[in-house]
């Protein structure tokens, strides 16, 4: 089936970029680091917890990537509130997520413009189709499967 050829292409491409690094200032950066910062950016005051659940990854991992983020120069420690710590960019953190920021955008944009190729009609197709994909992906549970197998 055609549908199944490109619902495959999709996910390879997705996934792609979900494996892409991204070199700034001669340091390489993971999408995990990336979106730590954006996290960072986007909520001053978050704490480890929160990104976590943010993120979907754990508590440890994002601790992992904080200190990454620390030892490359884009974070610095900013206090402590209570049991969380507090992180702030640096002026290298936000180098980072401006050209994320403008990586997303130049994405989305063409991504626009494909979309723009067809009428209201058969964009709201597309739209009914995706969400009902994606309902249907959410609701899997490959973990549970495998312990019943």
């Amino acid at each position: 089936m055609k549908e199944i050829t490109l619902i495959k292409d999709l996910h390879l491409s997705i996934k792609k970029l979900e494996e892409k690094t991204y070199k700034v200032e001669d340091e390489i950066f993971y999408p995990v680091e990336i979106d730590v910062l954006v996290c960072i950016k986007n909520n001053p005051e978050i704490g480890v917890v929160e990104i976590s659940n943010k993120l979907a990854v754990t508590k440890s991992a994002v601790s992992q990537k904080i200190k990454i983020l620390c030892q490359k120069g884009c974070l610095e420690f900013e206090r402590k509130v209570g049991k969380h710590k507090i992180y702030t960019l640096t002026v290298k953190g936000f180098k980072v997520c401006d050209i994320h920021d403008d990586l997303a955008y130049k994405t989305f944009k063409g991504i626009q413009q494909a979309l723009d190729k067809y009428s209201d009609e058969e964009r709201e197709s597309f739209i009914n189709i995706s969400e009902d994909l994606t309902a249907f992906l959410l609701q899997l549970d490959y973990e549970k499967e495998m312990k019943e197998m």
